[in-house]
């Protein structure tokens, strides 16, 4: 194997890196696959905060210090992760999904059990975490379990997207998001295999008091595999652009950058859902966004939505006119998926953002951390059609009819945030 193919193995998930030892050659078709499992969602708590902070006092030192502090602690992560047997199958910002698979005949509780285990070390081990004197960092930790599907969508262009979904996402998602820092919150399916297993006790609502499972009976370290021999072609279609085209890990920076965030909110994945279904979805968001030269950086299904984060200005692909190319694809975003009956709510912000690779060199991602970002998200949330943020209007007003909107009050925003609507939005 080249060195560069080894190297770039800690890019990819396990599953992925399974799938290819069994497919190794380029889809031609999406392709699905179902399980079983348990999943852990682990959330850096105020990081976006402390990430303004340090690039507003000093933009330059601002960025050294947040790749410094992310590669110490979402390092220390990975690892434990990968000691007790996780694969993380996807960075989300901040946060980490990281799952474990019922293997064969055996109960689902034993996934679960491996996935507190793992959440109870994390807490142990980096809950107010000292990453330099002063800066300390904690963590938000949710488990879920039940049905999960493995998906592979995609393919415009010769690019591909894997992902996993089931509601054990979202529920791990939503137990983490009700932890506070230091806790292990399970989901109602997670709660109910530990009190039926006798080794937690309720407290209150969905917090539940575990006891340590017994490391004997739980799996052993991931044992991390390579890119396969002959797969390199279909290895490389899963992975950014950004990556590719660098011979090392990307250097941390604070780059501008437009972010376009979009929901399709009427569109629901359950296990009977079609692949199909969610394949045509996919396609679009892909034939937008490289139309203009954008970058996917991550698509995900369940059962409330599908949501889109992609961006404007990540490298290889940086142009003068992002926030137009930003706007132009939310609109043909939104006109396309008309034409299909699904109603799309997208969120469009501009300004500078920390892009970096964050983990370590057993498994990390290319991802983004700013105040766009987040505000991106929040538009979406309270969109009808499209809303787009102060910066994304001024840079773009000579190019399209903008109604202005009501200032809305943002959460994690002081103030009012005043935001635009593109007038040629199909409705």
């Amino acid at each position: 194997m080249h060195e560069n193919d080894k190297a770039l193995a800690k890019y990819a998930s396990q599953r992925l890196l399974v799938h290819l030892e069994q497919h190794p050659e380029p889809l031609e078709e999406p392709f699905s696959r179902g399980f079983q499992g348990a999943v852990l969602f682990a959330d850096m708590q105020n990081f976006t905060i402390l990430a303004e902070r340090l690039t507003r006092e000093d933009p330059v030192m601002g960025v050294k210090k947040l790749a410094s502090y992310l590669d110490i602690y979402i390092g220390r992560l990975v690892d434990i992760i990968t000691e007790h047997g996780g694969d993380i199958v996807k960075f989300a910002g901040d946060a980490v999904f990281a799952v474990w698979e019922k293997e064969g005949e055996e109960s689902l509780e034993r996934a679960v059990r491996a996935a507190i285990n793992c959440g109870l070390a994390i807490q142990k081990q980096l809950h107010k975490y000292e990453v330099a004197p002063g800066e300390l960092l904690a963590l938000r930790v949710g488990v879920g379990s039940g049905n999960l599907h493995e998906l592979h969508l995609g393919g415009y262009r010769a690019r591909w997207e894997m992902l996993i979904a089931g509601a054990p996402m979202g529920d791990a998602g939503k137990a983490g998001t009700l932890a506070d820092p230091g806790e292990v919150v399970l989901s109602p399916a997670a709660s109910e295999i530990m009190e039926k297993a006798g080794v937690g006790r309720r407290i209150t609502g969905l917090r539940l008091r575990v006891t340590p499972p017994d490391p004997a009976i739980l799996p052993g370290p991931l044992h991390r595999l390579d890119v396969p021999a002959g797969a390199q072609e279909a290895f490389n279609v899963y992975i950014p652009r950004a990556i590719l085209v660098e011979s090392s890990s990307p250097q941390a920076e604070l780059r501008p950058l437009t972010v376009l965030f979009c929901k399709v909110k009427d569109f629901r994945y359950t296990k009977s859902t079609a692949l199909s279904e969610v394949q045509i979805i996919m396609l679009i968001m892909q034939e937008c966004i490289y139309r203009y030269e954008g970058s996917i950086n991550r698509f995900g299904v369940d059962e409330k939505g599908a949501i889109l984060l992609a961006a404007f200005g990540l490298p290889p692909l940086v142009h003068e006119n992002d926030p137009e190319r930003g706007v132009l694809a939310a609109l043909d975003i939104r006109r396309a998926l008309l034409s299909i009956s699904h109603h799309a709510c997208i969120g469009v912000a501009s300004g500078r953002a920390f892009c970096g690779t964050v983990g370590n060199n057993t498994r990390c991602e290319y991802t983004m951390h700013g105040v766009n970002v987040n505000l991106a998200a929040r538009l979406m949330v309270n969109a009808e059609n499209i809303l787009c943020d102060e910066k994304t209007y001024l840079a773009t007003q000579d190019k399209f009819k903008f109604t202005k909107q009501t200032p809305l009050r943002l959460k994690g925003r002081t103030g009012l945030i005043q935001t635009y609507q593109p007038e040629d939005v199909t409705t």
